[in-house]
């Protein structure tokens, strides 16, 4: 069965703080793994100086997240810096390091976006799209409700019933992920109220 990662390079960041945040999105979205960056300078959740100290940790949240480590981007030639990329992968059970001089190449080309190419091709693309993305009414639109003049108040219920059987249904991962953003962002809901507004 193939299995589908995400590099936590993409979330940026240095640490296990960091690489948290990386794995509660990829656990939500769906992801079986991760490949977990360990790029100084760019994205170093997996600190290789370091690494005994958060070996545990690492393969406690892959546990708390149902995420497989499974490969580990070391980018690097140093044989040094190897070394400590390999104990660490034996360690937490990565079975994959990528190695390479890591840094930047410019390629010298130019692409004329005058012309149209397959990427541009908005017909066949809406057709594709359409072929084969559904969207899901998980959030049915609500009726319109009027707040009293001169207040941004809403007025009825924010949320339908509807989305807390959804939440309810959800893997507990995808439901913490919702529960962090409501607590990061306080303008989406009433403390007296305990009401979200979507």
């Amino acid at each position: 069965m193939i299995k589908l990662g995400v590099n936590t390079v993409l979330f940026g960041g240095n640490g296990l703080g960091a690489l948290e945040v990386a794995m509660k999105h990829l656990a939500w979205a769906g992801f079986d793994g991760i490949e977990i960056s360990a790029l100084p300078g760019m994205a170093e959740h997996l600190v290789l100086d370091e690494w005994e100290k958060d070996a545990d940790g690492i393969k406690k949240l892959c546990q708390d997240y149902s995420l497989e480590m499974l490969s580990m981007e070391a980018g690097t030639l140093d044989e040094e810096r190897l070394k400590k990329a390999f104990a660490a992968g034996q360690t937490i059970g990565c079975p994959v390091i990528n190695v390479g001089p890591g840094g930047q190449v410019l390629i010298p080309t130019a692409v004329d976006y005058s012309e149209p190419f397959g990427a541009t091709d908005r017909e066949t693309w809406e057709a594709e799209y359409r072929a084969h993305v559904t969207a899901l009414d998980w959030l049915p639109v609500l009726p319109n409700h009027e707040a009293p003049a001169g207040t941004n108040e809403v007025c009825a219920p924010a949320v339908p019933y509807d989305f807390v059987h959804e939440f309810e249904r959800m893997d507990p991962a995808q439901r913490q992920v919702i529960l962090d953003e409501l607590a990061e962002r306080p303008e989406l809901w009433d403390e007296e109220s305990e009401v979200m507004f979507l």
